[in-house]
C-alpha cells in the first residue's frame, strides 16, 4: 500500500513539472519567438533575439525601400499582438501585427487583414535560407 501512494505522488509530481515546463517554455511565446523565420513566398526574413531586437527586411512595412535593418519588437500575449519599433532614414516607425504562433509557424496579420505565414528555420534550412538573401 505504501509503494502505490508513493508512486501516485510520484506520478503526481512529474505531472506537475511536466505542465510547469510546458507552461512556462513550449507554450511561452516570448521564448518561442526567438530565432529565424522565413517567408517562402517573398523570401523576407526575421530574426528575432531574446533580447528584444528584431532583423528584417524594410520591404515588408510597404515603405518604398528595400534594405535589410534592426529594430525591436514588443509581444503583448494578451492580445497576441506584435509591435515592431524602428528608425529609417531618421523617422521612427511603430507598426503593429496580430500575431499567431504554432509550432514551427508565425502568422502576421496587418491592419488591412493580410496574413504572412513565417516558417521556423533550423539546421540545414537555416542556412539555406540565410544563403539565399
Amino acid at each position: 500500500m505504501k509503494k502505490a501512494i508513493i508512486a501516485v505522488v510520484a506520478l503526481v509530481l512529474v505531472g506537475v513539472v511536466a505542465f510547469g515546463v510546458y507552461t512556462l517554455v513550449l507554450n511561452n511565446p516570448e521564448k518561442r519567438i526567438i530565432g529565424k523565420w522565413m517567408d517562402e513566398k517573398s523570401n523576407y526574413g526575421f530574426e528575432f533575439k531574446e533580447d528584444g531586437s528584431v532583423s528584417f527586411p524594410i520591404e515588408f512595412f510597404n515603405l518604398g525601400f528595400e534594405a535589410d535593418i534592426d529594430g525591436k519588437y514588443t509581444l503583448d500575449t494578451k492580445k497576441d499582438t506584435i509591435t515592431f519599433t524602428f528608425s529609417f532614414f531618421s523617422i521612427s516607425y511603430e507598426k503593429k501585427y496580430d500575431f499567431v504562433l504554432k509550432g514551427d509557424t508565425l502568422t502576421l496579420t496587418n491592419d488591412n487583414n493580410k496574413s504572412t505565414v513565417f516558417y521556423r528555420q533550423t539546421g540545414k534550412a537555416q542556412t539555406q535560407a540565410t544563403s539565399a538573401k
